[in-house]
C-alpha cells in the first residue's frame, strides 16, 4: 500500500507539473496574447459567472460517488445508471440557471450565446469529473491520473497547431478557443467511458428521489463550501466587467495576472491532496495531528513567501516578458494577488484541516460572511481603481478567510502554539522582504538572475529561521506510512 501510494503520488505531481504549466503559460497566455483587446477578458468573466452555478452542476455527486464506489465496488453496475441519470438532470437545471442568469445581468447577443458554449463546457467538465470518481473509487489511480491532463494534452495539440502552425494564429477567435475546449473535454470523456465500459453494465435508467436527499445528506456541507469559496473568487471577474465602462479590457488585464496565482495555486491543490487524507488518519492523535501541522504550515509558509517576495519585486517585468499589453498596471495587480497567495496557502493547510474533522458549519458561515465581504469591497473600489481595486480586495478576503480557519481549526483539532512560532514566521517574512530589497536595488544583472537569486536566498532563510528541516520531514511522514502498513 505504501509503496503504490507513493508511486501513484509522483506520478499524479510529474503529470501535473509537466502538462499544466506548459498549458497556462506556453498555450492560454498565446491565446489572450493573439486575441484582440477585451476577448480574453469577456471569456474570463463569462467562465468565472458559469463557475458561480457549479453546484447545481454538482450537488456533491463527485463526491459522494467517489466514496461510494471505493466501499462497495461490487454495486458500481448497479448504482450508476441512476447517478447518470441523476447527473444529467442537473446539468440541464445547471445550463437553464446558467441561461437565466446571463441575461439577468445583462449578456445579450455575442456574449449570451459565448456563456451558452462556456456552460455547455462547463457541464462537460462536470460530467468528466464525475466520471472520474468512478475510476478512481475503482482503484484505477494511475489511469485517473492520466485522464485528469488528457483535456490539456488534447488543447495543447489543437490550438498549438492552430496557433503555431501554418496560420501563425490568424483568424483566431475566442469561439474557436471555446469550441476547441468543448473538443478537448469530450475527448477526455471518451477516454474515460472506454475505461469504464468493461467494467459496468448499464441496466435500467430509474429516478430515485430518496438518492438525492441521501446525497444531499451526505455531502451537501461540502458542496457548500465549494460554492461559498468559489464565489468570492470568480466575482471579481464578473464585477469587473459589468461595472466598467472598460470592463472587457480591465477583465483582460486581471486575468492575465490571475493566470499567474492561479499556476501558482497548483502547488497548494497537490499539498493538500496529500494532507487531506494525512489529517484524516492522525486527527485522534492530537500530538501527532500537531506536528504535521505545523510542519506543513512551515513548509509552505516558507515557498509562498518566497514565490510573492520575488514577485513582488519583479512583477512589471514578468507581465512584459509574458504578456504583449503587460505594463506597471498589470503588475501592479499581480503583485497584490500573489501577496494574497500566501494567506491561500495558510487556508490550504488550516482549511484542509476542518475539513479532514467533517466540521464544516463554522467555517462555512465565515465563507459566507467572506463572500459578503468580497462583494462588497468590490463595489467599494473597483469604481475607482478598477481591477486593481479587485486585487486589493482580494488580499483582504483571502487574509481575513485564513485568520478565521486559523482560529476555527486551532480551536477543533485543540492545537498549541509555542511563542517561538509566533515569532519565528514574522521574523521569517521579514528577514525575506529585507533580502528581496536588497538583491533588488544591490545586485548588478538582469531581473531573471535575480528573481531566482532571490528565491534561493529566501529558501536558505527558511532553512537559517528552521522552517524546514529534513529530521521533522521523515519523522512527520512516518505515522502516515504505518497507518497506510496496517491496512
Amino acid at each position: 500500500m505504501q509503496r503504490e501510494f507513493l508511486i501513484n503520488l509522483l506520478f499524479l505531481i510529474f503529470i501535473n507539473l509537466l502538462i499544466k504549466p506548459f498549458y497556462l503559460f506556453g498555450i492560454e497566455r498565446s491565446v489572450q496574447n493573439t486575441l484582440s483587446g477585451g476577448d480574453y477578458g469577456l471569456y474570463f468573466a463569462l467562465f468565472n459567472l458559469t463557475f458561480l452555478f457549479q453546484i447545481v452542476n454538482d450537488l456533491g455527486i463527485q463526491y459522494y460517488n467517489n466514496q461510494h464506489v471505493a466501499k462497495y465496488r461490487h454495486l458500481l453496475s448497479k448504482y450508476f445508471a441512476d447517478m447518470l441519470l441523476l447527473k444529467l438532470g442537473l446539468c440541464l437545471v445547471f445550463f437553464l440557471i446558467v441561461l437565466v442568469a446571463g441575461a439577468a445581468v445583462g449578456y445579450r447577443g455575442f456574449g449570451y450565446g459565448l456563456l451558452a458554449l462556456i456552460a455547455v463546457n462547463q457541464m462537460l467538465n462536470s460530467f468528466l469529473q464525475f466520471l472520474r470518481s468512478n475510476i478512481s473509487g475503482l482503484g484505477l489511480y494511475r489511469i485517473d491520473s492520466l485522464i485528469s491532463v488528457a483535456d490539456k494534452l488534447a488543447l495543447i495539440v489543437l490550438l498549438g497547431i492552430m496557433l503555431y502552425g501554418p496560420s501563425q494564429g490568424r483568424g483566431f477567435t475566442i469561439t474557436r478557443f471555446v469550441l476547441m475546449q468543448t473538443l478537448s473535454w469530450s475527448v477526455a470523456i471518451g477516454f474515460c467511458w472506454l475505461v469504464l465500459r468493461d467494467r459496468i453494465q448499464i441496466r435500467r435508467f430509474r429516478f430515485k428521489p430518496a438518492l438525492l436527499v441521501l446525497i444531499l445528506k451526505q455531502s451537501y456541507p461540502f458542496a457548500l463550501a465549494v460554492f461559498l469559496m468559489s464565489a468570492y473568487n470568480r466575482l471579481d471577474g464578473v464585477m469587473i466587467e459589468r461595472m466598467l465602462s472598460d470592463g472587457k479590457y480591465q477583465a483582460d488585464i486581471y486575468a492575465s495576472a490571475y493566470r499567474l496565482l492561479e499556476a501558482s495555486n497548483m502547488i497548494g491543490f497537490l499539498f493538500t491532496g496529500l494532507l487531506l487524507p494525512m489529517f484524516a488518519q492522525l486527527y485522534r492523535d492530537s500530538e501527532g495531528l500537531r506536528q504535521l501541522v505545523n510542519f506543513s504550515f512551515k513548509l509552505i509558509f516558507s515557498v509562498s513567501v518566497a514565490l510573492a517576495a520575488s514577485v513582488w519585486c519583479y512583477r512589471a517585468e514578468i507581465m512584459e516578458a509574458l504578456y504583449h499589453r503587460g505594463n506597471t498596471y498589470s503588475g501592479d495587480i499581480l503583485g497584490l494577488l500573489m501577496w494574497s497567495f500566501i494567506a491561500t496557502c495558510g487556508g490550504y493547510v488550516f482549511g484542509t484541516l476542518i475539513t479532514a474533522s467533517g466540521r464544516l458549519g463554522a467555517i462555512n458561515k465565515v465563507y459566507a460572511a467572506s463572500l459578503a465581504l468580497n462583494i462588497v469591497l468590490n463595489i467599494l473600489l473597483i469604481p475607482t481603481y478598477k481591477a486593481l481595486g479587485a486585487a486589493w480586495a482580494m488580499l483582504i478576503t483571502q487574509t481575513a478567510v485564513f485568520g478565521a480557519q486559523l482560529i476555527i481549526a486551532t480551536r477543533q483539532a485543540a492545537l498549541q502554539w509555542p511563542l517561538s512560532a509566533w515569532l519565528r514566521l514574522p521574523a521569517f517574512a521579514g528577514f525575506s522582504v529585507v533580502v528581496s530589497f536588497l538583491i533588488l536595488f544591490n545586485l548588478e544583472t538582469g531581473w531573471i538572475v535575480k528573481f531566482f537569486a532571490t528565491i534561493c536566498a529566501i529558501a536558505f532563510g527558511a532553512l537559517l529561521f528552521r522552517l524546514v528541516r529534513l529530521k521533522e520531514t521523515l519523522r512527520l511522514l512516518a505515522p502516515a506510512a504505518s497507518a497506510r502498513r496496517k491496512e
